[in-house]
């Protein structure tokens, strides 16, 4: 794989640009690197990681492109909102969870390899320096044995036990490229069913709208079932077969087909009612007509 590639993206280009005239220190990490080595399409998810508040850059942004941000200062981060695209920037950072399934407290720090041990797989923590020294690629974790290897890793053990929501995201990825767990990242199945509890629902339908817009939904959807990790917002849930092949090929890949999908797990009497808006109890209401 050659970085070189990356300066044929304006989006790259235009953050080398600002970073050298701000003299900012500033990386692309996550999926661009990841399917970059994967040999895919790239340059749709951006994620950027620098060594001070985001904001400034991303001003610079959105002066430049019609683009709309959100800034999040607990986090210092900052989402773009851009034509077909989303481009975060983010404070290099290290975390600390209060609790298993907390949202973490974020501390700011002048180490990539210390903010790449924050993340979720070793095929997600790879970075690739964009200036000053272009090209550079940080591997701290040998991600990319792992890509070569098609295997999804955890970090650390106790990662899914820390943030539930790595779960769905270790199966989005799994299904996505095919690849397989490794032995520590099944253990971790486990250690998410003691913690999964502690998160507010929101976080887990943020997942569910990821997973609604994936080409191989379906098996994503079979396998969260199949893994019981929405069992414990609702005993009751039950996985309707028959309907999953039906609106699999029949919905588009936007994030409201979220709702349909998660029809084929609802009753009525279902306790995850309580969580949907009127709108999409709407939704579910056509769909069962």
């Amino acid at each position: 794989m050659s970085p070189e590639k990356l300066l044929k993206d304006p989006i790259i280009v235009f953050f080398k640009e600002k970073a050298k005239e701000f003299n900012l220190k500033i990386f692309v990490v996550g999926g661009i690197p990841r399917d970059l080595f994967l040999g895919k399409d790239c340059f749709k998810d951006y994620d950027f990681v620098l060594f001070s508040d985001p904001l400034q850059i991303a001003k610079e942004f959105k002066r430049n492109f019609n683009s709309k941000i959100a800034y999040y200062t607990s986090f210092k981060t900052v989402e773009i909102s851009f034509e077909d695209k989303s481009i975060d920037i983010s404070m290099a950072r290290k975390e600390k969870y209060p609790y298993p399934g907390s949202l973490p407290e974020v501390f700011k720090t002048d180490d990539i390899v210390e903010d790449l041990s924050r993340r979720d797989f070793t095929i997600n923590s790879i970075a690739i320096e964009i200036f000053p020294e272009f090209g550079k690629i940080y591997d701290p974790f040998n991600g990319i044995e792992d890509i070569k290897n098609k295997r999804i890793r955890v970090l650390k053990e106790g990662s899914f036990y820390e943030d539930p929501t790595r779960a769905f995201r270790g199966i989005r990825y799994k299904n996505r490229f095919d690849f397989e767990y490794s032995e520590n990242t099944l253990e971790e199945f486990e250690n998410c069913k003691k913690s999964i509890k502690n998160l507010k629902f929101s976080r887990i339908k943020k997942e569910l709208e990821i997973i609604s817009e994936e080409e191989k939904r379906d098996k994503m959807w079979r396998e969260i079932k199949e893994r019981n990790l929405l069992y414990f917002f609702d005993e009751k849930l039950k996985l309707k077969e028959d309907k999953i092949e039906e609106l699999s090929n029949s919905l588009p890949l936007e994030k409201k087909s979220w709702i349909c999908f998660f029809y084929l797990f609802l009753n009525k009497d279902s306790e995850i009612i309580k969580f949907f808006s009127s709108f999409e109890k709407k939704v579910i209401n056509e769909i069962e007509k």
